[in-house]
């Protein structure tokens, strides 16, 4: 009879039994959701606080009449407003009404805001007010956060705090509390926060209230993940200072660098100039090459005035690369001997941008070389002079005084001989090294045919090599080949690897002269069957005084610039030398000439002097200092 009053007036209520649910209403399962069997026989605090998430603590609904206004979650998860009054039976038993609010459904309210969570379109979430419990989220919001707590089942109910205490804490937030008691809606941007996979992430949050009944009844929290953009931007600003701190090193460097730099725009405007630039233009401080050329005289190494289209900067200007041209600057301040190199600069599509220009300051050191050349230029003519006279003299005591000349006078007369040659070939060889680095050397080019001219000069050595006990051949794949030559350069350069190949062949070894054809280029090999050379040695032979063995035993004479003069003399007729050895094995030395034809022709007068003195001289001079055993 009881039951059916209490139906009859309100059948959404739970009848409780020592604390254990004994009855359910029909009108609660229709508004929870929750069926009759999977609620009875339950405790009431297992149901209020798992099934339901009663918003209240169970203790609240203790006491006769008592009445509380929360919130409980429905099967699905929708939020219901009610009131709950209890009814106490007896002193173990009790009823509980669950009246709900009519009207003020949450999903009937905010129809777009339930889809989106439903739909999982967004970052969004509501919570309730003021106690910031979580009425609804999409499964995108939800995912953000650790286990269990990922999952609607478990994070919707709970109250912010309890499922991300590291993340906001309202009540020492004057946004939160500014939105809970006067609905002031705010934004929080890029907050850092690591998500359950441990990924630094940034967010940009909204948080706006909404109202019922005239107060803040709930907010929506939208979220942005801008982790791109904040990280994007982090390593924008990690790349402008570190481009800052490489264009702060750069400019030191350029500043304070020994050589003068000037950037130059397509006008020849000065865009860039360095410390040492900027001497170089004082006190006039040119704004471009025109002024410069204006108030400066420019002069090369012969002296000659350097029109304005031929300076440095101007061809560079027009797309030409310079390397170390020498420059002589002077004006009513001082005078400038420059050393300078430019390379013009293009963007991708070819177009010029500016030209790089850096010059080095070489006035002492050019005087200084130049007094050290004029210096070895007159000591080597002085020294040239007594040896003439000393040589005109053996050779006159050979005619006038042959028959009265001993054999060990005649010894020392060739001892003299050989000495005054070796100092001749010293003279000779400084000299030419001073022209070449002077620029001063004269080069003559006549048509040749190489392979005459190679294996005549070989026959001229051949008695060199049998006195020394080594066998000197010379083949060719070629029966001839004209090309353009300076005769007493390539004869210079041949002597010299044949005296070097025989000085330091042993005896009863050979040495072979290979001459072939190469793509546009006449190769001759000098193959000796010798000590060889080191590997760590190969370059400094071709260098000034560079010298295998400088050694005072050294079982051979020599002062280590031969090779150094060989290397200039190919350069000077457009060719190449180079080296291949191994120690105990021998030496390779290969120089390559280009095949080109010049406007004249040999006149046969070099063909007779192969036999005349002239040759016997050379090849005296250069072999003097082989010490045949």
């Amino acid at each position: 009879m009881k039951k059916k009053q209490i139906g009859s007036q309100n059948t959404s209520y739970l009848t409780v039994d020592n604390e254990v649910i004994v009855e359910v209403g029909d009108d609660f399962v229709s508004m929870t959701g929750f069926s009759k069997n999977s609620i009875i026989m339950k405790s009431l605090e297992k149901v209020c606080t798992e099934y339901l998430k009663l918003t209240h603590s169970v203790d609240e609904l203790y006491g006769d009449s008592r009445v509380i206004n929360c919130s409980l979650f429905t099967k699905n998860l929708k939020v219901r407003e009610v009131t709950i009054k209890t009814q106490n039976l007896d002193i173990n038993r009790k009823i509980l009404y669950f009246t709900e609010k009519l009207q003020i459904r949450l999903e009937d309210k905010l129809v777009y805001l339930e889809q989106l969570c439903e739909n999982n379109l967004a970052y969004v979430a509501i919570y309730s007010i003021p106690d910031l419990v979580l009425i609804n989220a999409s499964q995108k919001y939800i995912d953000f956060f650790d286990k269990p707590y990922n999952s609607k089942f478990t994070a919707i109910g709970l109250k912010l705090c309890e499922f991300s205490p590291k993340w906001f804490d309202p009540s020492a937030d004057a946004h939160w509390n500014d939105l809970i008691t006067t609905g002031q809606p705010f934004t929080s941007n890029e907050l850092r926060f690591t998500n359950r996979m441990r990924d630094e992430t940034y967010w940009d949050f909204t948080v706006t209230s909404i109202f019922a009944e005239g107060i803040v009844k709930y907010c929506v929290v939208t979220a942005t993940d801008v982790t791109n953009v904040v990280k994007y931007r982090k390593q924008v600003q990690t790349q402008s200072q570190l481009l800052l701190h490489q264009q702060e090193q750069l400019e030191a460097i350029i500043e304070n660098m020994s050589d003068a730099l000037f950037i130059v725009n397509s006008e020849g405007k000065y865009i860039i100039l360095n410390k040492e630039a900027r001497k170089h233009i004082y006190p006039y401080s040119f704004e471009n090459t025109h002024e410069f050329y204006e108030t400066c005289k420019c002069m090369d190494t012969e002296d000659n005035e350097i029109a304005f289209n031929d300076l440095p900067t101007s061809r560079v200007l027009r797309g030409e690369k310079v390397e170390q041209e020498i420059v002589k600057a002077s004006n009513e301040y001082k005078e400038l001997i420059l050393s300078v190199s430019g390379v013009p600069v293009y963007n991708n599509e070819g177009s010029f941008l500016f030209g790089v220009m850096c010059a080095r300051d070489i006035t002492e050191l050019y005087k200084n070389n130049k007094m050290k050349d004029e210096f070895l230029t007159v000591i080597s003519h002085e020294f040239r002079t007594p040896l003439t006279i000393i040589n005109s003299a053996i050779q006159t005591m050979e005619l006038i005084c042959k028959e009265d000349l001993s054999e060990k006078a005649k010894g020392y007369l060739n001892l003299i001989r050989q000495n005054a040659f070796r100092q001749i070939r010293l003279i000779n060889n400084l000299l030419d090294v001073t022209k070449i680095n002077a620029e001063k050397l004269s080069v003559h080019k006549k048509n040749y045919d190489i392979v005459f001219l190679t294996k005549a000069l070989i026959d001229s050595v051949q008695l060199c090599a049998r006195q020394k006990g080594v066998h000197l051949t010379f083949s060719s794949n070629l029966d001839q080949k004209i090309i353009e030559i300076d005769e007493e350069k390539f004869e210079r350069i041949m002597l010299n690897l044949l005296s070097n190949a025989i000085k330091f062949t042993p005896k009863n070894k050979a040495i072979q002269v290979n001459l072939t054809s190469a793509k546009g280029f006449v190769k001759i090999d000098v193959k000796d069957e010798g000590i060889g050379i080191p590997k760590d040695k190969q370059e400094i032979i071709f260098k000034r005084f560079g010298q295998v063995d400088s050694s005072l035993t050294r079982k051979t004479e020599g002062t280590g610039i031969g090779l150094s003069l060989v290397k200039m003399l190919a350069y000077a007729l457009e060719g190449e030398i180079s080296v291949k050895s191994e120690v105990d094995k021998g030496s390779t030395f290969s120089l390559l000439l280009p095949v080109k034809k010049a406007t004249e022709n040999c006149s046969g007068q070099y063909l007779q002097e192969l036999t005349n003195y002239r040759l016997i001289q050379a090849i005296n001079i250069e072999f003097s200092d082989i010490y045949y055993q």
